[in-house]
This record gives C-alpha cells, structure tokens and sequence, in this order.
C-alpha cells in the first residue's frame, strides 16, 4: 500500500505542466521578430523562436484581427 502511494506521488510530481490549448489562439499575424495573435478577446506577442508570451491589450470589449505594420514597428486591430 505505502509503495503504491509513493508510486502515484511520483508520478504526480513529474507530470507536465498544463499547457493552455493552441485552439483557443485566434487571428495570428507574423511580424518581423514577433507573432501576434489573439487570446480571450485580449492581443499578445510572441518573439518568433518561441518563449513567454506577453498581453499587448487588456481592455474591455475584445480586440481581434492584429497585423503588423510592413516594418514590424507597429500592430493594427479591430
């Protein structure tokens, strides 16, 4: 008994991390150096390689639609 609870312990303790689901990642633009995209009606950024995403917007109402402007400076939205 005590061997199976240390077993599924373990087993708890080096499962992954719960990963938000990508489908819920909408209206996605490529910038430059950054992906820009739409998460819960809010606009965020991603450097390209990968990494931590960062909100860009977290106002009221839902933004969507981002681009990027031709030199990457800027983002437009509706």
């Amino acid at each position: 008994m005590l061997n199976a609870l240390l077993s599924a312990l373990a087993d708890a303790s080096i499962a992954p991390p719960t990963v938000p689901d990508a489908t819920m990642l909408r209206y996605p633009d490529i910038g430059r150096s950054e992906i820009g995209f739409v998460f819960q009606g809010n606009l965020w950024v991603v450097p390209k390689e990968g990494g931590t995403a960062r909100p860009l917007t977290s106002a009221a109402g839902a933004e969507v639609m981002p681009r990027f402007s031709p030199d990457g400076s800027r983002i437009a939205f509706v």
